[in-house]
């Protein structure tokens, strides 16, 4: 099964016999360090051990902590992977802007915590929740094959049926998009700053649901990769892509 860089192994502490080396997770840099041969041979010398791995318990969190998981027990056949799953700050407050907060680490400091104090061996994040730098004791010990890259459009289903809107070229000015990131609300207001924008918060189940529900808002953006790791691509209705017309990416 093809891994994403989206979803990143997090070891806890140096000497955990936890942390992986397998081809099929770590890029070549990082199988070729010190670090990882170390690991390996840590790992490989224990009898059978228990690995606690810890996640957010939304379901796009457990999906990709269940990619990794499945990928370690084919690298560490010897180890029983136990997924332990709990609520974050950023999983509870779904109405404060996240701008408002101030930083990073609405999805990760708890879980942290709990890394360095034992409870967990790893945790398994998304790239970009993660703080630029990291708690003391903690290490970014590897990060997966990359999914889809870009951002998506989803436009309401009503919308679509009434109208054959299906990109944002379709839109008419006025039009107000679903987004909780000020990044995304840049790059696409100065392509289309007849767009308007409205914060959208949530796990991907629960913006699409808000999508149908909200008599305000037209459409959604979305990243292609949480849709496709949770088999709702069929909500897609663009890419962006600076090819036709949408979001840029670094590629």
């Amino acid at each position: 099964m093809k891994l994403s860089t989206a979803t990143v192994l997090y070891p806890a502490l140096y000497n955990c016999p936890t942390i992986v080396g397998g081809k099929e997770l770590a890029p070549p840099w990082y199988e070729s360090s010190s670090y990882t041969r170390q690991s390996r041979i840590m790992a490989e010398s224990q009898s059978k051990g228990v690995v606690n791995v810890g996640t957010r318990k939304s379901p796009l969190a457990l999906a990709q902590t269940q990619i990794v998981v499945d990928a370690l027990k084919k690298n560490f056949p010897d180890h029983e992977f136990n997924i332990h799953s709990m609520t974050t700050t950023g999983d509870r407050d779904q109405n404060t802007a996240l701008y408002n907060f101030g930083g990073k680490g609405l999805w990760t400091s708890q879980l942290e915590e709990k890394l360095v104090n034992k409870e967990l061996d790893i945790v398994v994040h998304s790239l970009k929740d993660m703080p630029t730098v990291l708690p003391e004791g903690c290490v970014l010990g590897c990060v997966t094959s990359r999914e889809d890259p870009r951002d998506t459009l989803v436009i309401k289903k009503e919308l679509q049926d009434k109208h054959g809107w299906k990109t944002l070229a379709d839109l008419p000015d006025g039009s107000i998009i679903g987004t909780s990131s000020v990044r995304r609300i840049a790059q696409l207001i100065r392509r289309y700053p007849t767009l308007k924008f409205k914060d959208h918060r949530g796990n991907i189940q629960t913006r699409l649901r808000k999508l149908e529900e909200d008599p305000d808002l037209t459409g959604i953006i979305l990243a292609a990769a949480g849709l496709q790791r949770m088999d709702l691509g069929d909500h897609i209705t663009q890419f962006l892509e600076s090819d036709n017309g949408g979001i840029l990416h670094a590629r």
